[in-house]
């Protein structure tokens, strides 16, 4: 079963607290599979085209993204890193029947041998109904701090090549 294909718009009309918490298993699929590598379980929580939102990092503007040009990039990054974790918590929910919006603190840890580089921020995951379940169509990432090693992305990044 794909994730969130058990979980539609009846739920949402008929019990909203079941909605929620779907909606917070979903997002926490999304972190948990980016960080196993699970790149096909990934794509699965994300519709056809993302917007994704890492523009206060970045300061790259907001772009309209398929889920398989967003694995790629990930997957010729991430990987670089010994590991990643990431911690989501504090969710809040706006939701309407057909579109919901996740927001959640969050910090993601990345690691090289026994350095590692810290980015804290908040999330905003807006979530839509579809035929196959919730899933995941805008991702937007509000930066607010980062500690440890800042060196690390470019190591992980030599590491790739």
């Amino acid at each position: 079963m794909e994730v969130g294909a058990w979980l539609g718009i009846f739920a949402l009309r008929t019990h909203p607290k079941i909605v929620m918490e779907a909606l917070v298993d979903i997002v926490k699929t999304f972190f948990t599979s980016v960080d196993n590598r699970n790149w096909e379980r990934t794509k699965a929580t994300m519709t056809d085209n993302v917007l994704l939102d890492y523009s206060s990092m970045s300061g790259e503007a907001a772009a309209w993204i398929s889920p398989g040009d967003i694995i790629a990039g990930w997957a010729s990054f991430l990987p670089g890193f010994n590991k990643t974790q990431h911690e989501i918590f504090v969710f809040k929910i706006d939701a309407v029947p057909e579109m919901a919006t996740v927001h959640c603190r969050g910090k993601a840890d990345h690691f090289v041998g026994d350095e590692i580089w810290t980015v804290e921020g908040n999330y905003e995951i807006v979530l839509e109904s579809t035929g196959k379940g919730w899933l995941i169509r805008e991702f937007k990432f509000n930066f607010i701090r980062e500690s440890g090693n800042a060196s690390l992305p470019d190591i992980a990044h030599r590491r790739m090549q």
